[in-house]
């Protein structure tokens, strides 16, 4: 299996005990989490909208795309707001551990990645810990 060598930027993010990492480039800001504003008759992948300087931004249940369990709001919950299909969607993540490169990425093995192709398609080994790269276009 050949790794690939990067030096892109990542934005490390925790979501229950597991962590993931989403390309600095499909990111448009970080913002602390503020109260969302629930939409009757909506999916459950739909939280709500929040108003961002005038601007509706539709909030998702990033858990609920990955099969993940929701954990219970901390003062640690933040939303990111990502770039997606020429409009910003906000996703609600339990913590931001970091922003950093990785310089092993490798692809998930055949078998590992999710049925229908979405979630993680690459993996950073840090010091032995492997961590879960995600793309907008992949959960969404």
């Amino acid at each position: 299996m050949a790794m690939q060598q990067t030096s892109n930027q990542y934005v490390e993010i925790g979501l229950g005990n597991d962590r993931f990492a989403l390309p600095i480039q499909e990111i448009h800001e970080i913002i602390k989490m503020q109260p969302i504003i629930e939409i009757p008759n909506t999916p459950t992948s739909l939280l709500g909208v929040i108003n961002l300087r005038g601007n509706v931004i539709p909030i998702v249940n990033i858990h609920s795309y990955l099969g993940m369990p929701k954990v219970p709001d901390t003062k640690m919950n933040r939303i990111i707001i990502v770039n997606y299909e020429q409009s910003m969607v906000g996703i609600v993540v339990d913590q931001v551990i970091q922003v950093t490169s990785y310089s092993q990425i490798e692809p998930l093995p055949y078998g590992a990645q999710h049925h229908d192709g979405r979630h993680a398609s690459h993996v950073a080994n840090v010091q032995g810990e492997l961590i879960n790269i995600i793309s907008m276009d992949q959960i969404l």
